[in-house]
């Protein structure tokens, strides 16, 4: 049963650390209005013309929920007082 334990660990911790590298913002923004991030998978590196078209969306739609929150910030600014505002996550990523 001991044996087993440390093969399933071992299988587990390989696997772990077979993801080459994990996905980090590639942009962000922070105002007094909206939280938002872009995060796109390293692994999409191998495929240069669909990472620059999802990198020009994701910018596109960080521009975009940036205006719609300083509208409503105009509109609706009980919504953000004590310091509250909008967050927006894009993540793109592989599957297979």
């Amino acid at each position: 049963m001991f044996r087993i334990m440390i093969a399933a660990a071992c299988i587990l911790a390989a696997a772990g650390g077979a993801r080459a590298q994990e996905a980090k913002p590639v942009a962000t923004l922070n105002t007094e209005t909206i939280e938002a991030t872009l995060t796109m998978d390293p692994a999409l590196n191998a495929y240069p013309g669909l990472y620059d078209d999802l990198l020009a969306e994701g910018r596109s739609q960080l521009a975009d929920a940036r205006a719609e929150a300083d509208k409503d910030s105009k509109d609706m600014p009980e919504m953000f007082e004590g310091g509250r505002r909008y967050t927006f996550v894009r993540n793109y990523s592989e599957r297979s």
